[in-house]
């Protein structure tokens, strides 16, 4: 059964005079520079919503890691575009896609688009740099983008030695979002390269980069340049995130100071008799022995009748369960996914299952994958076919 199966039934304004002549206004509005010319980050703990997201929070990384799976798994197709009126048309019932849009979809599509062979521009799926394979690649892309706002694929090009933006891209390469900095050209050209902070002397020109970043509108300090950076998604729920990995821990020692406890006592006292710290201390560790000897579903002899005193917290009267339970729903809507899909939902059933399964291809699956699919075709696919002839898509029929 294939991924999709489960569908098959059913002109700008310009500056006349001045130091900024010939730049756009709305870029001049937007963007402030440092004197230096350099772009301004906030990271806002990028790296750390990064690893408390998705390397240390088991349902934040459950979530990311099917979404990001799903997006792997379906394979990429080469067409020529037939109709052109019909292609749009296409593009666009799968830009906010539904079910219904879906399925409309599925049928122009034959009448819009013929699938053809080029291995040349199909290699760059199989593996997309000597290093990691397309899975690989695109499952770091939507985690990227997620978690620290954008991704980034780096070009290498097949074109002339002395110029490498130049020429038809051979090799795509994912480099650490979170470590990656863009570098000015000024108000004409708010992005002209990026560096790493690990190798900030090597520069590589924006040409060579495609950036796909999430939309954000964080302007703190009045640059106007934080928005080049992406705003991750786990960012609005990062209070959230602290307070569930917080919480785990908290959990945990409230059930080791304020969870239930037995109280064993001899049954029966006289109500004159005394029994000292130091007997019933004595009585505990001869019953330790005692089970210990007696072994896993053995007979244990005491020679006095005893009594059970139950203290503290059981976790549904610390309300652990309900807690947890509301966190996981919040992180699935952050996600648009359904609960229900790991079992987190407590009206899940065979029946509302598979509408389950639909609407996370629709509102999860199917934006990732046009993300993905606009920058392979205004990217990648011009260096090698620059009469728009063709088309890259991911498969619908798979």
């Amino acid at each position: 059964m294939g991924f999709f199966d489960i569908w098959r039934n059913t002109k700008p304004i310009t500056v006349a005079a001045g130091n900024n002549a010939g730049v756009s206004r709305p870029v001049q509005m937007q963007f402030r520079y440092l004197e230096n010319g350099q772009v301004i980050w906030f990271a806002d703990n990028q790296e750390e919503l990064l690893k408390n997201g998705f390397l240390d929070n088991h349902v934040v990384f459950t979530l990311a890691d099917y979404k990001a799976k799903k997006v792997a798994s379906v394979p990429w197709i080469l067409s020529e575009v037939k109709s052109k009126t019909l292609h749009k048309r296409y593009k666009a019932l799968l830009k906010e896609a539904t079910p219904a849009s879906f399925d409309m979809a599925l049928r122009i599509k034959k009448e819009a688009l013929e699938e053809v062979e080029n291995e040349d521009i199909m290699k760059i799926f199989e593996t997309p740099n000597p290093y990691m394979s397309y899975e690989e690649f695109a499952y770091g892309t939507s985690i990227y983008k997620d978690f620290v706002g954008c991704s980034y694929w780096d070009a290498v090009r097949g074109g002339s030695v002395n110029d490498p933006t130049i020429g038809k891209i051979r090799e795509l390469y994912l480099p650490f979002a979170h470590q990656r900095r863009i570098k000015s050209g000024g108000l004409s050209r708010p992005i002209a390269g990026y560096y790493s902070i690990n190798n900030p002397d090597i520069t590589i020109d924006a040409s060579n980069v495609y950036q796909m970043r999430n939309f954000s509108p964080r302007n703190e300090d009045a640059t106007g340049t934080q928005s080049l950076y992406g705003l991750p998604r786990i960012y609005a729920g990062r209070k959230l995130l602290q307070k569930y990995n917080e919480g785990i821990k908290t959990e945990a020692d409230i059930l080791q100071k304020k969870g239930q406890r037995h109280i064993v006592h001899p049954k029966n006292l006289h109500e004159n008799q005394d029994v000292s710290y130091t007997s019933m201390a004595k009585a505990r560790d001869g019953w330790e022995q005692k089970l210990n000897e007696a072994g896993p579903g053995g007979i244990a002899i005491n020679n006095t009748e005893l009594g059970v005193i139950t203290v503290g917290f059981t976790p549904k009267d610390l309300g652990i369960l309900e807690s947890s339970k509301a966190d996981k729903e919040d992180f699935c809507a952050m996600w648009n996914l359904n609960p229900m899909l790991f079992g987190w939902a407590s009206n899940t059933t065979y029946t509302n299952f598979p509408e389950a399964r639909k609407m996370a291809i629709t509102d999860a699956i199917i934006p990732e994958l046009e993300a993905m699919k606009h920058g392979f075709n205004k990217f990648y696919l011009p260096s090698h076919d620059a009469t728009g002839k063709y088309s890259i898509d991911y498969d619908l029929e798979f």
